[in-house]
């Protein structure tokens, strides 16, 4: 079960885009030990299978996709970073339906970290080709309430948006934001 959280609404945009990135940003909360949150695709033919991952565990540097990870090597410790990953979707097969965009934080069972204790959680729709930001998406910013923030509390993993076509060459932008309990690895979201 998923919990809607409170400081997202749902959009739907319909946009004509060739070549989007994916940027989601987040400032750290303080932890004991290093924070790390990916940022995963999970592509969906029209039946709802799964037929391509994008993530840490399968980065992909292609026509189609291209994963960038960390914006560098080192670890975080309350400075704001972020991860990024590209779509063509001009190059997209036609089999191609959706496009989940997830996130988690690595490795949070074991290093005893949940979304409640992110400060900051945002994502960015850029228009690759003009570099010019078309969605600003915060997810959770520093001036929610202690009520709106238990929303996150044991939290690790989050649905947070998804391209869907609708015809050929033309897709449409949704802002999920759903959290999801106890996930610690891109595999546990894939099962949702």
């Amino acid at each position: 079960m998923t919990d809607r959280i409170a400081t997202t609404t749902e959009t739907m945009k319909f946009f004509r885009l060739n070549k989007v990135t994916c940027e989601m940003w987040w400032k750290p909360g303080k932890s004991e030990s290093a924070w790390d949150l990916d940022l995963s695709l999970c592509v969906l033919n029209k039946r709802g299978k799964i037929i391509k991952e994008i993530s840490y565990l399968n980065r992909e540097d292609s026509n189609e996709f291209y994963y960038s990870g960390d914006n560098s090597g080192k670890d975080y410790a309350g400075e704001l970073t972020s991860e990024k990953i590209k779509i063509n979707f001009s190059d997209l097969p036609a089999n191609y339906s959706r496009i989940i965009i997830m996130m988690n934080i690595y490795d949070a069972i074991y290093k005893r970290q949940d979304l409640s204790m992110v400060k900051e959680i945002e994502l960015k729709i850029w228009d690759s080709e003009i570099e010019d930001v078309q969605f600003e998406c915060p997810i959770k910013t520093n001036k929610i309430s202690f009520m709106e923030n238990m929303e996150f509390l044991d939290k690790t993993g989050m649905i947070v948006a998804e391209f869907i076509k609708v015809k050929r060459g033309k897709w449409i932008f949704r802002l999920i934001g759903e959290s999801v309990p106890r996930i610690d690895s891109i595999s546990d979201l894939k099962e949702l």
